[in-house]
């Protein structure tokens, strides 16, 4: 994400990358969170009908990256 956005520099995938990151937080066919903010922890992902409450290590460092990605891409 962050090295795609210092690539192109179009506002366009700035906005795009914004998006993808809040699919983290809600922005998804769920409209649920699967970062969970008081476990620290981030859940494996989403299904059809529920979000799966596993939280992998791999889940939990994909969304931390995404985090400092975005922290980079807005500042």
């Amino acid at each position: 994400m962050e090295k795609f956005h210092s690539a192109f520099r179009d506002k366009r995938f700035k906005v795009l990358s914004i998006n993808a990151f809040y699919w983290f937080l809600g922005a998804n066919h769920l409209k649920q969170a699967v970062y969970q903010e008081e476990t620290g922890g981030c859940c494996d992902g989403i299904e059809e009908t529920n979000v799966n409450l596993n939280q992998g290590a791999e889940s939990t460092l994909s969304y931390l990256l995404a985090r400092l990605a975005i922290g980079r891409i807005l500042h």
